[in-house]
């Protein structure tokens, strides 16, 4: 059967099938642009610093705040053999982690990882309460760029403060930027603030002085980014935004 195709165009019909879904929770680009069954993490620069954090202490935890389905913390469990006990996610909606368990044809028993809705914004969510002070690696794709700017360092001091504050903890993930930082409007979400690369890190340096920690700052432009759906369908942003992708990492000194 495998020989025909059957094999991948069932798969390619159960992953559109979830997608279509994905969209009703929520029209991010992201779903639309099928990254929600893309391994992002191992594409990072410092991907290979946050596996001997987690491979060389079976303490250390690994948190992924907007985790969507779930998909790269099934990476790091299935591919890395990372411990489910080391790995937490945090979505703002359920609906996404349980299509995950549709997705993957799995469920909370068999993953043994712990996902779970929450908001980074109330103060009274399990994550203030449980992950604040507990994390080596805390990863955020495609969520920082979702807020103003006033929002997304009130964020961004959450991040890190979910950080144990050890020398080489570290935040890492992607999002959108801008040729011109600034705040633009968002038609399904709001106002956004896009980073240059300098606007980010005096950002992170601003963060990492209201939290009282020393943060080294490494950030660089994706040159391959592309917004285009297998199926051919755009997803370019307004033109005046002049988005680029950028992909960073926050380490504590």
């Amino acid at each position: 059967m495998t020989e025909h195709g059957v094999v991948n165009k069932l798969l390619e019909a159960h992953i559109k099938r979830l997608q279509d879904k994905a969209w009703e929770i929520f029209p991010y680009p992201c779903i639309g642009l099928f990254e929600f069954v893309k391994f992002n993490l191992p594409t990072y620069p410092a991907y290979a610093h946050v596996l001997s954090l987690l491979q060389r202490d079976h303490g250390a935890v690994y948190l992924d705040v907007g985790c969507c389905v779930g998909q790269d913390l099934r990476y790091l469990r299935s591919h890395e053999r990372i411990p489910p006990s080391q790995l937490v996610g945090a979505e703002l909606q359920q609906e996404f982690i349980d299509l995950g368990h549709e997705l993957f044809l799995d469920s909370p028993e068999e993953t043994g990882i712990r996902m779970q809705a929450a908001d980074i914004f109330d103060a009274h969510s399990w994550l203030e309460k449980e992950m604040r002070g507990k994390c080596a690696v805390v990863h955020a794709s495609y969520f920082l760029h979702l807020f103003n700017y006033a929002r997304q360092r009130e964020a961004a001091e959450r991040l890190v403060g979910y950080l144990r504050g050890r020398p080489g903890d570290v935040i890492v993930g992607r999002m959108i930027g801008s040729a011109v930082a600034g705040e633009y409007m968002h038609p399904t979400v709001g106002v956004m603030m896009r980073h240059d690369l300098a606007s980010f890190g005096k950002f992170w340096d601003e963060v990492g002085s209201r939290t009282g920690r020393k943060l080294k700052v490494e950030c660089q432009i994706d040159p391959n980014t592309v917004r285009v759906s297998p199926e051919g369908k755009r997803f370019d942003h307004p033109p005046e935004e002049k988005a680029t992708e950028m992909v960073f990492s926050i380490t504590c000194e």
